[in-house]
Order: C-alpha cells, then sequence, then structure tokens
C-alpha cells in the first residue's frame, strides 16, 4: 500500500480478544476486548431479532434497526452514546437484507463495560459476531479497525486513550467486496484530519482489515467447537 510500511504499525500492546455465544437467552451475542492492565477496553453486543416492532416505529419495505449503546460507568467521551449507536445501525444497515422482514425490528443492546479507547471499533466487531452466530440474513462480514497516528508518525491499531489524544484518530468499518478488496462502510474522525493523515489512517484500517477478519472468524469457529 503506497505511502505506509504495514510492517511498522504498532498494536500499542493491546491484544484484541474476541467471544461468542457469551448471553443466553438472545438470537446473538459476542464480545471484544482490548486487554491492557492499566487501558482495557471491553465491550458486549446482543441482538434479537426480527421481532414485534412498535408501530410507529414500523417501516413497510423493511426492517426497523434499534440499537441501545450503554455504559458501565459515567465518561466524558466527546462522541455520545447516541452517536455510537447511530454508527453501530449504519453498519448493520449494510450488513443485513432487511427488507426480507418488513415492519419487524432488530434489536441489539450494547454495553461498553470499559473504554480506554477504541470502543467503536470493538462494538462493531461484536455486533457483527453476533449477526453471524445468530442471523441468517447476514448479506456482509464487517469488521472494524482503529487507527491513532501520533507524532511519532507509525500508526497505531487500536490505540488506548494516550495515542488518541497525540494526534488524529479513526475508525473505520469495513466489508470485503466482491473485487477481493476490501471497502470502507463508514469511518468517524477524531482529530484535526487533514487529507494527509485521512489517507494514511485509511490505509491502516485497509490493510490490517484481513488480519481482524481472520481474528473473528476464529472467534466463531472456536464457538462451534
Amino acid at each position: 500500500i503506497p505511502g505506509i510500511d504495514v510492517m511498522s504499525v504498532s498494536f500499542a500492546q493491546r491484544e484484541l480478544d474476541l467471544a461468542v455465544s457469551v448471553l443466553l437467552q438472545t438470537d446473538g451475542s459476542a464480545s471484544a476486548r482490548l486487554s491492557h492492565l492499566r487501558y482495557p477496553t471491553a465491550v458486549t453486543a446482543s441482538f434479537f431479532g426480527p421481532v414485534n416492532c412498535p408501530r410507529r416505529l414500523e417501516q413497510f419495505d423493511r426492517a426497523t434497526i434499534q440499537v441501545d449503546f450503554s455504559r458501565s460507568e459515567k465518561t466524558d467521551r466527546t462522541f455520545s452514546d447516541t452517536a455510537s449507536a447511530d454508527f453501530v445501525k449504519q453498519i448493520v444497515a449494510h450488513t443485513l437484507n432487511l427488507p426480507r422482514h418488513p415492519c419487524t425490528a432488530f434489536r441489539f443492546s450494547i454495553l461498553c463495560e470499559a473504554d480506554h479507547g477504541s470502543a467503536l471499533a470493538c462494538a462493531v466487531n461484536s455486533v457483527a459476531l453476533a449477526l453471524v452466530q445468530g442471523s441468517p440474513d447476514i448479506t456482509e462480514f464487517p469488521v472494524a479497525v482503529s487507527v491513532a497516528l501520533p507524532p511519532s508518525g507509525e500508526p497505531i491499531l487500536f490505540p488506548a486513550d494516550d495515542a488518541i489524544t497525540a494526534g488524529p484518530s479513526a475508525t473505520f468499518a469495513l466489508a470485503y467486496g466482491h473485487d477481493h478488496h476490501f471497502h470502507v462502510l463508514a469511518a468517524h474522525m477524531l482529530g484535526p484530519v487533514d487529507a494527509t493523515a485521512c489517507e494514511t489512517l485509511q490505509a491502516a484500517a485497509v490493510a490490517h482489515a484481513p488480519t481482524v477478519r481472520k481474528q473473528l472468524k476464529a472467534a466463531l469457529k472456536r464457538a462451534i467447537k
């Protein structure tokens, strides 16, 4: 990929841990955690659907997406829980065959148990796993990668807060297309992101999307065994 040395990208010593079927009595559930003694991030997602939809929210030509995003502890995040829920809705709209279930709803519950950075990427990855595990109506297998660009110039994957505040950062949701390339479904930028920084951040996310996708698939295989 032009403009970025893929081998120089750092994981900031936070390993991505994934698990499927973590909650009972749901149609699908999963968790995504970034392990670190001081800077952990942990998100759990579950869904039900298709289920009955309140009349006022019904859509005659497709299912309605409902997302509840909450936190175990209060934070001063500039990206609100409502905005996080809206971001997840965008990805679900790309992921599910909603026209197959008109006048119904898919309800998602996302709990952020700890957030020291990259919670939005964890939310998308846990939702993706829950859907692949529990819904036959999935049309895409999205993955999410968060990237920070500190002053050192080397992109950091799934960054903690210190790296996020040091420079521009972004969360990308991507899907693997029929052309055998990853394409960005949605992106959220933080900090002063100019064109050059945006290109570098996106290149890092695209370059490592295959690795994250393999991790998600490995989590699904472990759940089947």
